[in-house]
């Protein structure tokens, strides 16, 4: 079984903080007209993205099983927020592939 670890610290006084998994990192922050600093993606908009990018390498490698080239890939993913407390409603998400077509086997 595979585990993933990431490492979230708040900057001293302030609601941003850095994720961390292995030598990757990225910014997170809460809106200013919540509070924040703005300088970062808030947790609504992480989540989206990593809907998005699961589906994106889901793409990736199913194609490769096919013998596929995947160009380019689009995926787009939104949501309502909504409830007490807030959470993502309705999580919806639209993708375009353009690929090479694999070389038929015969």
């Amino acid at each position: 079984m595979t585990q993933t670890e990431v490492h979230i610290r708040t900057i001293e006084g302030a609601s941003a903080a850095v994720g961390w998994s292995g030598p990757r990192t990225v910014t997170i922050d809460r809106p200013e007209s919540a509070g924040g600093l703005g300088i970062g993606f808030n947790g609504g908009e992480l989540l989206l993205l990593a809907v998005g990018a699961c589906y994106t390498n889901d793409l990736h490698r199913e194609a490769a099983k096919r013998g596929m080239t995947l160009k380019i890939v689009k995926v787009d993913v939104w949501c309502d927020w909504g409830g007490d407390p807030v959470r993502a409603l309705n999580v919806s998400f639209s993708a375009r592939v353009e690929a090479k077509q694999a070389k038929k086997r015969f």
